[in-house]
């Protein structure tokens, strides 16, 4: 009767126990949920070549001491690499309602310095989709090569004399000359996004104490090539002492891929079909990207 008695007695004990931590166990969970990122949206940057997206979303209130959000892309959900932060002051908060990461042009893919292995995200699960960068390992970064367009940096010396003549049989039966290297001999690589290509972006956001909040559901961006942003300032000069016509404005936000600016002399009565043509242009562009998106729609 003793020993019924004292199981008992710790059956109680442990009952007790369990129904004091469901509460504190339930009240972790929430209080995890209440610091994931809201709001997480990819956009396509307008008026680029197609090769930039802009991740927006919600900051955490300045009372959840958040020191910074850092960003993660990939091609799937479920392999996800880091690709850059944003600091925040822990005693200001962030002003604004929205935050912004821009992520174009040619950015840092891997350098010699980098992992020689592939190494989940800090506090991450076994079942996490977090990475951190991507490691110095072929069989990884060798997957990517396709999904990015690639710039390679490598010393002279290397470039001239450690380069192995390969032979490539293309799809026609032909055989095309590539200079060889191996990885190790690249100083750096970096990568740029492909336009019409789809990939996948998360947020998480990083405590006063270094804790990793869990991620914000991946969210897809698919960056489209665009026409150059209409130019807003335009002004004719007349230099007098020359007897010269001269034009200045002002360079869009977007203005890399530039490759000339035309001028157009119209008389006044052809203005307004000039305009017309212009507007004819922009509509067709955003025709061409629906049907991206959806075939079935009528060809503009």
């Amino acid at each position: 009767m003793r020993v019924s008695h004292s199981c008992r007695s710790l059956f109680l004990a442990l009952m007790v126990l369990s129904f004091l931590l469901i509460p504190l166990l339930s009240f972790a969970a929430e209080s995890e949920q209440e610091y994931v990122v809201q709001g997480l949206k990819v956009e396509d940057i307008p008026d680029d070549d197609g090769t930039g997206l802009v991740i927006s979303w919600k900051p955490l209130p300045k009372e959840k001491k958040i020191i910074e959000y850092r960003v993660y892309r990939g091609v799937t959900t479920d392999s996800l690499f880091y690709i850059g932060k944003v600091d925040v002051n822990v005693e200001t908060g962030v002003s604004g309602d929205v935050m912004y990461f821009y992520d174009k042009d040619y950015n840092y893919f891997v350098d010699l310095q980098a992992s020689g292995s592939l190494k989940r995200e800090k506090q991450q699960d076994e079942n996490s989709p977090l990475f951190r960068r991507y490691p110095r390992d072929i069989n990884i970064i060798g997957r990517e090569l396709k999904n990015y367009d690639i710039l390679g940096v490598i010393p002279e010396k290397d470039f001239y004399y450690r380069n192995k003549k390969v032979e490539v049989e293309n799809e026609n039966g032909d055989k095309e000359i590539y200079a060889g290297f191996k990885l190790h001999h690249f100083a750096q690589m970096a990568k740029k996004l492909k336009p019409d290509h789809k990939y996948y972006y998360t947020v998480l956001a990083v405590s006063q104490a270094r804790h990793y909040y869990p991620h914000a559901k991946p969210q897809i961006g698919i960056p489209r090539t665009n026409s150059p942003e209409k130019i807003k300032q335009f002004y004719p000069v007349y230099v007098e002492d020359k007897q010269r016509l001269q034009f200045e404005w002002g360079l869009p936000l977007f203005a890399d891929d530039h490759n000339d600016h035309n001028i157009y002399a119209l008389k006044k009565e052809d203005l307004q079909q000039f305009r017309n043509y212009v507007d004819a242009i922009k509509k067709k562009e955003a025709n061409d990207l629906e049907r991206k998106i959806d075939p079935e729609t009528e060809i503009y």
